[in-house]
């Protein structure tokens, strides 16, 4: 059986990039619907440096999770259909605390944001931050959001972050930008961040 790699130690510094992990319905797949390629594209046009990876089972998925966890990406985003009770990926359905579990320990000093569908409704959220000491946030849709208007609020929303400030993102800098863009695109979505200085973690719905 093949021996783990260790994780660096110390926590690397992490980059301003992110890091895509799909995974579709074979009718998506069939009629070329791939989200997530196309925001790794326009982040690319945008001079980024996105990493892509497409999955289409939970092992597949979490095989991707361990490859992030290696990486010095800053930014985690997965684009697959979801529910109030988790997501599915091509094959099999992951629950909240199944993803939460998967993610256990992985997510330090990271951002995560999910391009799939009422996530945000349930409690991922708080079973991330739970399994993730250190994670500084999570943004998910409250309700159902179409192939168009995902794509292209999620193009805008990390452009606009990284042109603000190319170092990265701070909770002062990406709430106005959510905001805004929920009421440009009429999405409510769920921002679960920790807070520094009062070492609490906090839920809000945006829009």
């Amino acid at each position: 059986m093949p021996t783990k790699l260790k994780y660096p130690n110390p926590l690397p510094k992490t980059e301003p990039e992110v890091f895509i992990i799909e995974s579709l319905s074979i009718e998506d797949e069939i009629r070329g619907r791939f989200g997530g390629k196309a925001l790794r594209d326009n982040l690319r046009i945008a001079g980024q440096r996105p990493g892509y990876i497409y999955v289409r089972d939970t092992k597949e998925f979490e095989d991707a999770i361990e490859l992030y966890r290696h990486s010095s990406y800053r930014f985690l985003h997965i684009s697959a259909h979801g529910s109030l009770s988790g997501l599915a990926t091509t094959l099999e359905v992951i629950s909240n605390q199944e993803f939460a579990q998967i993610c256990k320990s992985k997510l330090r000093n990271r951002r995560v944001f999910f391009s799939s569908c009422e996530v945000g409704s349930g409690m991922l959220g708080v079973l991330l931050h739970g399994q993730n000491k250190g994670i500084h946030s999570v943004v998910a849709p409250l309700d159902k959001i179409l192939f168009g208007v995902s794509s292209a609020f999620w193009t805008a929303l990390y452009i606009r972050a990284i042109t603000i400030n190319p170092f990265g993102m701070n909770g002062n800098t990406l709430k106005p930008i959510l905001e805004k863009l929920c009421d440009l695109f009429e999405v409510r979505l769920n921002w679960s961040h920790y807070s520094p200085t009062s070492d609490k973690w906090y839920q809000e719905q945006l829009g």
